[in-house]
């Protein structure tokens, strides 16, 4: 899951294990995505996203 805080941050965090990252804007949530291996899934209108521990599982 991804979410906007404080008004201008990004919270990323694993719908499975709840790890997750604070980042300043969008493209280094994407740089963060790519560079630790998550794995992004969409179901239905909702993106899950999963670290690289918990990606395996789904």
């Amino acid at each position: 899951m991804i979410e906007k805080i404080y008004g201008k941050r990004y919270l990323l965090i694993c719908d499975n294990c709840g790890e997750g990252a604070e980042k300043a804007n969008w493209q280094e949530v994407l740089e963060f995505l790519r560079e630790e291996e998550w794995q992004k899934i969409r179901v239905d209108q909702e993106w899950h996203h999963y670290c690289k521990d918990c990606k395996c599982a789904y």
